[in-house]
């Protein structure tokens, strides 16, 4: 585990890494009588401390010299997958005998705040970039910005693609895109946002989008699974604080892990904002809902759509999609439609509240996990129609029934939930679902046109509807 001065020692190792600015580049604002705002680090490159290193960033301090920082650059092939071979930025025979196909593809893989990599990019003689993948999280996610920009300045050389992991915010938000990762940097930049909130609500990542495309898993702030900030137990360990609070800041790279090879095509949707997909205005992948993967194989699908002329590499695709809580996070989500029966028996049982849950039933009778469709209790009339998007396992199929289960719990304090003549129950006329990944709908009722009854699953199906009629 690193030490407390680790934050501190990455953005010095940032720093280090970045790019002597030319004169159109910056604006060299002086300083008081005797500040030098510009320092040299050999191969490194020269440094400045003027505008817009400094635009909304208080700390305001040069690089620690390369020497003091113990920088290492561990690399891996398909010939030594367990012991790496270290290179060094300075050694080109190093890097050029260290086995390296120079077909690629090339994987970069950057650490965040608390964590530990980089690699020498321009000494194998290759004429492009395009089989270059880096891959940063945190602050290692606008080092990936560094690279791309000074790789374009130096050698006239784009990378093929970069993927931020929950880039950081503090001192990156709201900036120049100079300063930040963005998606002039590579061909293509995609972005997880998994704790896109304010620092003083223990948020690490940016809100705005930055790349080709932005992912926001769950919304993009927090993920299920992880703690609230009012959860945690106090510390007087700034250390272990941080530790404890970054679980949804660090799931961004979790999830790109689990793309790699998912236990669902981990789809996301392009859709206004989280509230409207989880209302189910964006269930459908068009022209004006695109859908690409999270995740690793997003690139795939992105040059798919630039090839129909659907997106702009100039312009941003913001997508949403819903994870579970525990690994594997992949989920499939299903666009639920449900109405309350306006029959008279439903008039004569009055409204309800409570809750709702479905359980799929694929043609296996393989079931999936059991979902609400509103987390708290909801005050349901005759007549009512109700659309929201929920994310279950997959099962490997889509479903052919469905298992609902009405929930109800007294509140002394509200007599709207009081039942003392009739039991808790809801008429429910029908539930159409509606598959996103499988693209397909089907719409089920209950046997009889019978009410679902508090604690009691009940099956409802296809061939039941024709009741109804």
């Amino acid at each position: 585990m690193m030490n407390k001065t680790s934050a501190t020692l990455m953005l010095q190792t940032i720093m280090v890494l970045m790019e002597k600015q030319n004169a159109s580049d910056v604006t060299n604002f002086p300083g008081s009588y005797g500040e030098d705002i510009e320092r040299c680090y050999g191969i490194y490159g020269c440094f400045s401390k003027a505008y817009p290193w400094t635009e909304n960033r208080p700390d305001n301090y040069f690089p620690v010299p390369p020497e003091a920082m113990g920088v290492r650059y561990p690399t891996f092939s398909r010939r030594n997958r367990k012991i790496p071979v270290l290179l060094e930025a300075d050694n080109v025979d190093k890097i050029q005998n260290a086995n390296i196909d120079p077909r690629g593809p090339f994987y970069v893989i950057s650490h965040g705040f608390i964590d530990g990599g980089h690699k020498k990019w321009e000494v194998l003689g290759l004429s492009n970039l395009d089989n270059f993948h880096f891959i940063g999280h945190s602050l290692g996610a606008h080092l990936g910005g560094y690279c791309g920009h000074a790789l374009q300045k130096k050698y006239n050389l784009k990378l093929g693609r970069i993927t931020g992991l929950d880039p950081a915010a503090p001192y990156f938000s709201k900036t120049v895109t100079l300063v930040r990762l963005d998606r002039s940097d590579a061909k293509y930049v995609d972005v997880i946002h998994s704790n896109a909130v304010p620092l003083y609500f223990s948020g690490f990542g940016i809100t705005e989008p930055i790349g080709h495309v932005d992912f926001y898993p769950n919304g993009g702030s927090t993920q299920p699974g992880c703690k609230s900030a009012s959860q945690q137990r106090p510390s007087g360990d700034i250390y272990q604080q941080v530790l404890r609070v970054s679980c949804n800041h660090e799931r961004s790279y979790e999830y790109f892990t689990e793309s790699i090879a998912p236990s669902c095509p981990f789809l996301a949707v392009q859709c206004d904002s989280y509230d409207t997909f989880l209302a189910g205005n964006c269930t459908t992948c068009d022209h004006k809902h695109l859908c690409v993967p999270m995740g690793y194989h997003s690139h795939d699908i992105y040059k798919r759509l630039h090839a129909a002329e659907l997106v702009d590499t100039n312009s941003n695709v913001a997508l949403y999609l819903m994870t579970g809580g525990a690994k594997p996070y992949c989920r499939a989500h299903y666009e639920v439609k449900m109405k309350v029966s306006n029959s008279s028996e439903s008039h004569t049982h009055g409204p309800e509240t409570g809750k709702l849950s479905i359980t799929l039933v694929d043609r296996n009778n393989n079931k999936s996990d059991t979902r609400f469709l509103d987390d708290e209790q909801k005050y349901y009339k005759p007549g009512d129609i109700e659309t929201r998007m929920v994310a279950v396992k997959d099962t490997g199929h889509p479903p052919l029934s469905v298992i609902v289960e009405w929930k109800y719990e007294t509140n002394l304090f509200n007599p709207m939930t009081w039942r003392i003549l009739k039991s808790p129950s809801i008429f429910i006329d029908y539930m159409k679902i509606s598959s996103i990944e499988y693209n397909t709908d089907i719409t089920v009722c209950p046997k009889m046109n019978k009410p679902v009854v508090a604690n009691l699953p009940t099956m409802m199906k296809t061939k039941y509807c024709k009741f109804n009629k």
